[in-house]
């Protein structure tokens, strides 16, 4: 099943004709501007899978997901990644991201690849920075905000009080 994926992202790449720039690199970004009472500064870190440049040298960001099934669209609206990492490439290496691209792909022997495209809007940064004030002021208030679905909570380390303080299963 390994090498059927492997071959059909391959495939797919070539089919593309993106130039590769770097792969699984991590980053760590300290959020200065953000005040935390806990803290001195909220940190966020990640790692991206892909960064490829296409035909016009615009840097395209290529997340890769396998799954039992294709994503839905809300799935697909609900996932922060999309958002998080173009703004933290800008903030860190001051690259700026054309799209964000995930790569969904059955695991089976014959799999399909689903091509999900995200183009990064004017003022991303921004929005990544206003919702780490949010998470930081949850934290610090106790005041979380409304229920994410389960894929935007999935990896936060807050999840647990969150739903507890939320009712939420």
């Amino acid at each position: 099943m390994l090498k059927a994926l492997t071959e059909c992202f391959m495939e797919h790449l070539k089919e593309r004709n993106l130039e590769y720039v770097l792969s699984e690199y991590s980053y760590t970004h300290k959020f200065d501007d953000i005040v935390d009472s806990q803290w001195d500064s909220p940190i966020l870190e990640w790692t991206f899978d892909l960064l490829f440049k296409d035909a016009d040298w615009k840097y395209i960001i290529v997340d890769i997901k396998t799954a039992s099934k294709h994503r839905d669209e809300e799935h697909i609206n609900s996932v922060n990644q999309k958002r998080i990492y173009p703004a933290l490439a800008k903030l860190e290496s001051g690259i700026d991201i054309d799209r964000f691209e995930y790569r969904v792909m059955n695991k089976t022997l014959t799999p399909k690849l689903q091509e999900v495209v995200f183009k990064v809007p004017e003022g991303n940064t921004e929005t990544v920075k206003d919702f780490m004030q949010i998470l930081v002021n949850a934290e610090d208030n106790l005041d979380f905000p409304a229920a994410y679905t389960n894929y935007s909570c999935f990896f936060c380390a807050l999840k647990q009080q969150c739903r507890a303080l939320n009712n939420v299963r």
